[in-house]
């Protein structure tokens, strides 16, 4: 199961949540339903993907985290990815290094939702003041 919110009222933060068991055809229609809120929200949207909730990460996690990288790669915005599974950040990281766009945005990690929307904060705090 998925649940995508808005995290600020400007609609320049996505929250992106999986919870419990969930399989790659729902990954894929939330991925879908998040580029739609993205191009409809006329803004730069950062985005955090919250798996903390998720049970565990289905079978065929590289090819799905690829299409992720793609995805984000299309859109200006941050992306984080919170995650208290070590391996699955390593598979993120190694992933991130290898497929992802030098000039899109850095994808970032973290073990908490809180975490995530601190690491936002400051990032577009420092943007504003370069």
């Amino acid at each position: 199961m998925f649940d995508i919110t808005w995290g600020d009222s400007s609609k320049t933060l996505m929250i992106s949540r999986l919870i419990g068991d969930w399989n790659w055809d729902e990954f894929t229609h939330m991925q879908d339903t998040m580029n739609t809120m993205r191009t409809q929200a006329g803004a730069i949207v950062d985005i955090i993907y919250d798996f903390s909730e998720s049970n565990d990460i289905p079978f065929g996690a590289s090819r799905y985290i690829q299409q992720l990288l793609a995805a984000d790669s299309q859109y200006p915005g941050r992306t984080v990815i919170v995650n208290e599974l070590p391996i699955m950040s390593s598979l993120i990281n190694a992933f991130i290094m290898t497929y992802g766009d030098p000039a899109s945005e850095p994808i970032a990690t973290t073990t908490s939702l809180a975490e995530a929307v601190t690491y936002l904060q400051i990032q577009r705090i420092q943007q504003q003041t370069h």
